[in-house]
Formats: C-alpha cells, structure tokens, sequence
C-alpha cells in the first residue's frame, strides 16, 4: 500500500455530521491541489487475455504524448488465506519472487499464501499529483475519498494507452481472442510511487464486491451495532410478475445503452441509445397508421419511410398532435449524427468523451419517454440514468492534460 506520508500544517477536512451537512456540489479539486507538482508513478493492468508477443516495451503514441509501454507475463498474485477477486487479500503483486522470498512472506503473514499467475501486465510510466498520493495515505475519509475519485479518473484516461498498444497488436497479429479492453474488462489497476510502494485502484465499484453489497440508515453510519440488510433492487415477488409483461424491444435497448454506460462501452451506449429512439418511434408509428390504414398499406408506408427519421418524427407528430420542443429535436438530430460517425466512419468514444455518451442516453431515454403513449417503467429518466461521468469525465480531462 502507499507510504504513509503526512503533510506538514494540513488540517484534515471535516466530515459532514447530519444529512442536510451533505454539500451541493463537490469537485476532487476542492480537496486535492490542482497546482501541485507532478511525481513518477508507475501504473500497471492486468489484461483478461494473453498478448502472444515476447516479453518487452512498445511506445505508442496518444494524443500526440509518447508513452512506453512494457509488456510483462511475470507477474503473480499471493493471497492470503482466501483468492477474492477483488484482490483485497492479495499480500504481493509482482514478478514470480524468488523462493527465499516466498518463505519470509509466508511468516510474515502467518497465514497459508495462495498463487495465482497473472496474464499479460501492462507497465505505463506516468506522473501524478503530488497532493493526490499525499491524500491517499491520509486517514481522513474526506481526503482518501477524494484521493480514491482521482485515481479512478487517472487509470481510467489510461485506458486509450492500452487500447493503442491492443489495436496495434490486433492490426499486427489479426489474434481473434483479443479485443479492446473497458472498466469492465480491466476493473483493477495498481500504482507504484518511486519507492515500490503500491495501492490497488477499481475503475468500478462492483470491482470490490466479493459478497454482496449491504446497507445501513445513514443516522447509523457510526453506529457499530446498527444491523445491516442485504441491498437489493427488488424482491422476488415482483421479478415473477415481471416475466409475464411484454418487453419491448425499445426498452432492451435503452437498458442496454445504460449498461454500456456504465461499462464503458461508450460507443455501444450511443448505438443502443439511437436504436431505442429509432425502434420505439416505428413502433408509435404503426399504432397511428393502424387506426386509419388497412394492414398492408400500414407496413407499406412505414417500409418507404424505413431511412428517414426526421420524416417520420414528423409524419407521429402530425398524426398525434404531440410534438417535441425545437431543442428537443435539434438533440434528437446531434445523437443520431453521433451514431451515424460510430457506425460508418469508425469513430469511438473514449473515457475523456464519455460525457458525451451520457447525454446520448439521457436524450435518448428523455426522448423516449416522451414518444410513449402511456408511463412505462423508464418514465422517469432523469432519476434512473447514472450521472457520475461528467463529473468523471472533467477529471479525465485534467489527468490527459498531464501527458502532454
């Protein structure tokens, strides 16, 4: 873990006592010095699959900022006790140590050491705040959070760095079983400091879940007696009755586009986003055309408006007397030109940009709502949608800015 180093005359932030203490917004930066100088980390991965290339470095270049990149298949994980897959009981992380080593980890820890080996690692050299590891080693929760929030943001704008070095690999090698890698794939990353010193950092927070997550009252938060239940988002009871509704394929989408989201996927949100719009659309449609066309004139004419969408946004509109606002529509026109570059000139969305995948979803979900006809489970879209990326996506920013 990090060195415990302290910083001299810091007075450790507050923490909020009640509820309404909660303050309204909040910013990484308000904790962390933005202007704090850089230091040498060292930022490593775990990939789920095998690059087969000998050990050894590659430089790629992102964003115009060269980074060396070592490949390594040496690495082993040491468990103590128990393997989790959060690696929180993981007592080293490295190279295959040598035997000596083995046995004083071993009587170090008192405890029975699991091995497990490692695929392909990545090595980046990189720079960090200053102030942010400083935080990382403070006990005040408010400072290691802060802390926490900005190396997820740092590991996660190193995520095109992998996937440079993965897209070169795959031009090179055309190996199938690999492919770009996401917070899904690659939740788990680590940082060393000069001194070797190391913390782990989980892209996503289900990463850390080796049983499943329970809740508390928020009054009982510093109660070690409160009793806690298992969290859950619904009961049984009502996931039986669920099988038995009609899923509109509208509605497969746009959960899809969330999970993509959330995933970082965020490409795919934006396609899947674009198809709930355009899926649900046809599906109004149809219903209008139904009560004044005959079956086969009803296919017809929404088989000639197929490629047209802004066509038959209108064609609903003038038949329902329902209409979306002229900045709705402009929205609905700048997701679908999105989609349009993902899908026929390539494009892809990165982590820096992700906040442009969440307000692809957030106009695609807000929009559906309002072509439906009646209140269907995502009516309320704005409370549902996850809405920590831009927040993320800021961060991102800063961390890019520190590779040129």
């Amino acid at each position: 873990m990090v060195e415990q180093v302290t910083k001299p005359n810091q007075a450790a932030p507050t923490e909020p006592t009640e509820e309404a203490d909660l303050p309204k917004s909040f910013s990484v930066f308000d904790v962390i010095d933005c202007d704090a100088s850089l230091v040498p980390v060292l930022v490593t991965v775990e990939l789920s699959f095998w690059l087969m290339v000998p050990n050894g470095e590659v430089s790629v270049t992102v964003e115009g900022a060269k980074f060396d990149v070592r490949i390594d298949e040496s690495y082993v994980d040491l468990f103590v006790s128990e393997a989790s897959d959060s690696r929180r009981t993981v007592l080293y992380n490295g190279p295959i140590p040598p035997k000596d080593a083995l046995i004083g980890l071993a009587a170090m820890s008192g405890k029975s050491l699991m091995f497990r080996k490692a695929k392909t690692v990545l090595k980046i050299p990189s720079k960090c705040s200053s102030d942010a590891l400083y935080a990382m080693a403070e006990k005040s929760p408010l400072l290691s959070r802060a802390a926490k929030y900005y190396f997820v943001a740092f590991c996660s704008a190193h995520l095109p760095v992998v996937n440079r070095l993965i897209d070169t690999y795959r031009w090179a090698t055309a190996d199938p079983m690999v492919a770009a890698v996401t917070p899904r794939s690659v939740p788990v990353w680590y940082v060393r400091n000069d001194k070797g010193d190391s913390f782990r950092v989980y892209l996503l927070p289900e990463a850390t879940w080796d049983y499943k997550p329970t809740k508390i009252a928020f009054t009982d938060r510093n109660n070690p007696n409160a009793s806690a239940t298992a969290f859950a988002f619904t009961d049984l009871e009502t996931l039986a009755a669920a099988e038995s509704e009609i899923i509109e394929p509208s509605e497969l989408a746009l959960l899809d586009a969330r999970s993509f989201l959330h995933r970082g996927d965020y490409s795919g949100a934006v396609r899947r986003a674009v198809t709930a719009l355009e899926v649900l659309l046809e599906r109004q449609l149809r219903v209008e055309f139904a009560k004044r066309y005959a079956a086969f004139d009803v296919e017809d004419r929404l088989h000639k408006s197929r490629n047209d969408f802004p066509g038959r946004l209108r064609q609903y509109q003038k038949l329902t007397t329902r209409t979306l606002s002229a900045g709705k529509c402009k929205n609905l026109e700048k997701i679908r030109y999105l989609r349009h570059e993902i899908v026929h000139r390539g494009r892809v969305i990165t982590y820096g940009e992700c906040n442009i995948a969440s307000k692809a979803v957030d106009i695609g979900a807000l929009s559906t709502t309002g072509l439906r006809t009646t209140t269907l489970v995502l009516s309320d879209a704005r409370n549902i949608l996850p809405r920590k990326h831009s927040a993320a996506s800021t961060l991102a920013s800063s961390s890019m800015r520190i590779f040129r």
